[in-house]
């Protein structure tokens, strides 16, 4: 399992983002890639796509990193159970 949690932050343009990327297994199909966005204190979105093996979800999982992290957010948490 992957846990990322990542937030942009910006008060002066009133800026309270949150992005929560997990990799997790499901009943149906080895492995899920769970992601979460919106505005922290807010009710999140929420997205599941099925994967089928760990390392496949496990690249994808790293591209959304990297692209939020280009667009400036900061990591606040991670964690890599494997």
């Amino acid at each position: 399992m992957m846990f990322a949690h990542m937030v942009s932050i910006d008060p002066a343009r009133n800026r309270y983002r949150g992005y929560i990327v997990a990799i997790q297994p499901t009943l149906f199909s080895p492995y899920a890639l769970v992601r979460s966005w919106g505005r922290v204190g807010s009710r999140p979105r929420m997205l599941v796509r099925e994967m089928a093996s760990a390392a496949q979800a496990r690249e994808e999982a790293m591209k959304l990193m990297a692209l939020r992290l280009r667009r400036g957010y900061r990591v606040i948490q991670v964690d890599d159970i494997w």
